[in-house]
């Protein structure tokens, strides 16, 4: 029996199961973190005070965890946040050296990690507030294929991350 198309009539589509809206996951962004990081080797600051040019600049964390600022000669750094920096610098340039300064201290480039392993950039990586071990091994995006028949918890060809000094532990 042969079908003319004047005679053929659409059959209504009938979903199988119903679809409704997906549902919306509000995600926060975790400013404790960001305030909870400390400084150490490798993080390269800018500090302004206000009114001397000569002491405003970019300064980097040294080996012993210090910066070397004009006048005051080294300055440690290591393990406080940025405003006790910024509070240390104030109480030692107000002491001596300059009334009433005004001092404000920003993480200009963060201290770098490296991530190793079979990957196919292995290297130096700039480390990201709130970034956690997950986002740090994510970052090449081009680690080797998982075998099938590769059964271990922690395979022996997948990325390390080392950290450059002591990155705040508690994070990782």
């Amino acid at each position: 029996m042969s079908r003319k198309d004047d005679d053929w009539q659409p059959v209504a589509a009938r979903p199988e199961r119903e679809w409704s809206r997906p549902k919306v996951v509000e995600v926060s962004y975790d400013r404790s973190v960001e305030a909870a990081y400390t400084l150490d080797t490798g993080d390269t600051l800018r500090i302004f005070v206000y009114g001397q040019q000569n002491l405003s600049r970019l300064y980097t964390v040294d080996a012993r965890g210090s910066i070397m600022v004009p006048l005051l000669g080294s300055v440690s750094a290591r393990g406080l946040t940025t405003s006790e920096l910024a509070a240390r610098i104030r109480a030692r340039l107000g002491s001596q050296y300059v009334r009433d300064p005004h001092v404000t201290v920003d993480i200009h480039e963060n201290r770098p990690f490296f991530i190793l392993g079979e990957i196919r950039q292995p290297g130096k990586y700039p480390y990201v507030n709130g970034m956690t071990i997950e986002m740090a091994v994510a970052m090449p995006a081009d680690t080797r294929p998982v075998p099938a028949n590769d059964t271990r918890a922690f395979p022996a060809w997948a990325p390390m991350v080392t950290k450059c000094s002591r990155v705040n532990r508690a994070s990782w």
